[in-house]
């Protein structure tokens, strides 16, 4: 059955697919921002879904209406028990779907690399298996959720978001604001494509590349395998 990807725009999933690999699991990737279309619900046993430019309050735009067919493949799936993980767009968007409020946060955005605190929710939940209470991953959002609904339990925060992962009820139906699928190397090319942007912004881009890079690996990779894991137990 294998694992179904979701890239919501343009390399938003890059690298994932090889990171499944390594642990010899299965997947598909689907382009739905080019319009490829979906598969039934229920032919993978896991979905991944990607961040993207896209805010959740932006759903009706027409440049976006593709992803309201997302929003209705993932609540059959989250009805349907099937595993899932969001990442960035992707963890807001299953915010959204199951009632909770996103915002965009210009002065709460986080660019770079930033510590994710787990909490004793976080620290037990199989997600986050292996990992120590504070890790750091690379970020890059402005929006963020504000609020939950009651079914939804927070795992984990840093300093500027309340929300850095989430659990549905015991399902396995996760959602993570930072990207455990960037490597420092990759964390390297997308700074410096955007470094007079995000200079302006008062980002000293080449101190946080070195950051990563000092950090010697991908810290948020083994989110992949604990998930795989996790639905494979």
């Amino acid at each position: 059955m294998g694992t179904l990807i979701i890239e919501n725009a343009e390399k938003r999933a890059e690298g994932i697919k090889e990171i499944l690999a390594k642990k010899g699991a299965n997947s598909e990737l689907i382009k739905i921002f080019k319009h490829e279309k979906l598969p039934t619900v229920g032919k993978h046993e896991a979905v991944i879904v990607s961040g993207g430019p896209m805010g959740v309050y932006e759903l009706y735009k027409p440049e976006y209406n593709y992803i309201l067919e997302e929003c209705d493949f993932l609540s059959e799936a989250i009805n349907r028990k099937v595993a899932i993980l969001g990442i960035c767009f992707g963890h807001q968007l299953l915010a959204h779907i199951l009632g909770g409020k996103v915002m965009r946060a210009e002065n709460e955005a986080e660019i770079g690399w930033s510590k994710i605190i787990l909490n004793p929710e976080g620290v037990k939940d199989p997600l986050f298996d292996g990992f120590p209470t504070e890790f750091e991953s690379f970020q890059y959002h402005y929006d963020q959720i504000i609020e939950l609904p009651r079914e939804v339990l927070i795992l984990g925060n840093s300093h500027k978001c309340l929300v850095q992962a989430f659990r549905y009820k015991s399902q396995p139906v996760w959602g993570v604001q930072f990207h455990p699928e960037i490597s420092p190397q990759k964390a390297k090319k997308i700074l410096l494509e955007r470094k007079e942007k995000l200079e302006k912004m008062g980002l000293d881009v080449f101190l946080t590349i070195n950051h990563g890079i000092q950090l010697g690996r991908n810290p948020g990779e083994q989110i992949f395998y604990n998930f795989i894991k996790a639905i494979n137990r």
